[in-house]
Protein backbone atom coordinates (compact mmCIF):
# COMPACT_ATOMS: atom_id res chain seq x y z
CA UNK A 1 0.00 0.00 0.00
CA UNK A 2 1.59 3.37 -1.15
CA UNK A 3 2.11 5.76 1.51
CA UNK A 4 -0.13 8.89 1.87
CA UNK A 5 1.80 12.31 1.42
CA UNK A 6 2.47 14.44 4.18
CA UNK A 7 0.75 17.15 4.37
CA UNK A 8 3.16 20.86 4.97
CA UNK A 9 2.38 23.62 6.24
CA UNK A 10 5.37 26.91 5.35
CA UNK A 11 5.78 29.70 7.26
CA UNK A 12 3.53 29.28 10.25
CA UNK A 13 4.41 32.00 13.08
CA UNK A 14 4.53 30.96 16.45
CA UNK A 15 1.34 31.32 18.11
CA UNK A 16 -0.44 29.97 15.12
CA UNK A 17 1.20 26.71 15.73
CA UNK A 18 -1.10 24.95 18.89
CA UNK A 19 -4.02 26.01 16.88
CA UNK A 20 -2.32 24.23 13.02
CA UNK A 21 -1.38 21.06 15.56
CA UNK A 22 -4.98 20.86 16.93
CA UNK A 23 -6.56 21.49 13.59
CA UNK A 24 -4.31 18.73 12.17
CA UNK A 25 -5.50 15.92 15.57
CA UNK A 26 -9.26 17.14 14.84
CA UNK A 27 -8.74 16.41 10.97
CA UNK A 28 -7.11 13.34 10.74
CA UNK A 29 -7.93 11.49 14.82
CA UNK A 30 -6.67 8.10 14.42
CA UNK A 31 -5.17 8.25 11.37
CA UNK A 32 -2.39 10.55 13.12
CA UNK A 33 0.76 9.43 12.70
CA UNK A 34 3.11 12.45 13.72
CA UNK A 35 3.14 15.89 13.53
CA UNK A 36 6.46 17.74 13.28
CA UNK A 37 7.39 21.55 13.93
CA UNK A 38 11.05 23.29 12.69
CA UNK A 39 12.05 26.62 13.02
CA UNK A 40 12.26 27.87 9.76
CA UNK A 41 13.49 32.26 10.50
CA UNK A 42 13.04 33.78 13.69
CA UNK A 43 9.30 33.09 14.85
CA UNK A 44 7.97 31.39 11.82
CA UNK A 45 7.69 27.48 11.52
CA UNK A 46 7.38 25.03 9.13
CA UNK A 47 4.88 22.41 10.33
CA UNK A 48 3.94 18.52 8.49
CA UNK A 49 1.53 16.52 9.24
CA UNK A 50 1.86 12.39 7.97
CA UNK A 51 -1.43 10.34 8.40
CA UNK A 52 -1.39 6.29 7.80
CA UNK A 53 -5.09 4.13 7.36
CA UNK A 54 -6.31 2.58 10.62
CA UNK A 55 -6.60 -1.24 9.77
CA UNK A 56 -10.04 -2.35 10.03
CA UNK A 57 -10.27 -4.46 12.91
CA UNK A 58 -9.41 -1.45 14.99
CA UNK A 59 -11.52 1.41 13.04
CA UNK A 60 -14.62 2.74 15.01
CA UNK A 61 -17.78 1.06 13.85
CA UNK A 62 -20.54 4.02 12.71
CA UNK A 63 -23.77 4.15 14.45
CA UNK A 64 -25.31 6.54 12.37
CA UNK A 65 -26.27 6.19 9.05
CA UNK A 66 -26.31 9.38 6.66
CA UNK A 67 -29.44 9.89 5.14
CA UNK A 68 -29.71 10.25 1.32
CA UNK A 69 -31.91 12.63 -0.90
CA UNK A 70 -34.00 10.81 -3.63
CA UNK A 71 -33.64 12.11 -7.26
CA UNK A 72 -36.67 13.69 -9.31
CA UNK A 73 -36.59 10.57 -11.18
CA UNK A 74 -37.17 8.19 -8.51
CA UNK A 75 -39.89 10.27 -6.59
Amino acid sequence: MPRRPTMTEERVPLFLLPHMVMRGVRMHGEELEWVMARRVSHHYYSMSIRTQPVRREFQKFRLMTVPTRKRRDEI
